[in-house]
């Protein structure tokens, strides 16, 4: 696995670039882009909702890799006009989603988000859930931002 320094963006600042409030919030720690990829992290606390047995549910790893496509697309747009008018980051699509284990309480779990097709308001991502030890998962995440106050409507 890589080895990430500190994260650019931590919590309650990543709040930012996601629409999700606490408790749904699955990302604690964005730490940049290096070569076209991007890395987020979760530390997987006994409070989070979306805890079986311990372990953080598969739907909990979807949600974790969802929110770090966001992080990753408004990291990416950030600065632009379209972005400063949207917080609104929409799932079109999961692909070719596979499991191969889950965290437990008290692991952190770090997500890679590889950008296969992007402009400035869609983006098909890679992405990649793992521990310090192990893959989780794998699929393909089709996301958009979109403009609150007209797209919406």
């Amino acid at each position: 696995m890589i080895e990430l320094s500190k994260p650019l963006v931590s919590f309650p600042e990543i709040l930012e670039y996601l629409p999700q409030r606490p408790p749904m919030v699955m990302v604690d720690s964005y730490y940049g882009s290096f070569n076209d990829e991007a890395y987020t992290s979760l530390y997987i606390s006994r409070d989070n909702i979306l805890l079986e047995n311990d372990e953080l549910s598969e739907m909990g790893m979807m949600d974790f890799l969802a929110q770090s496509g966001i992080v990753q697309m408004g990291n990416m747009t950030f600065i632009t006009e379209f972005s400063k008018e949207s917080k609104m980051g929409v799932i079109c699509q999961f692909k070719n989603f596979k499991f191969y284990s889950k965290a437990k309480i008290g692991e952190t779990i770090y997500g890679k988000v590889n950008k296969t097709f992007s402009n400035e308001t869609m983006a098909s991502l890679d992405v990649e859930a793992f521990t310090e030890s192990k893959i989780l998962l794998k699929g393909t995440i089709n996301a958009m931002i979109i403009n609150n106050e007209t797209d919406a409507d």
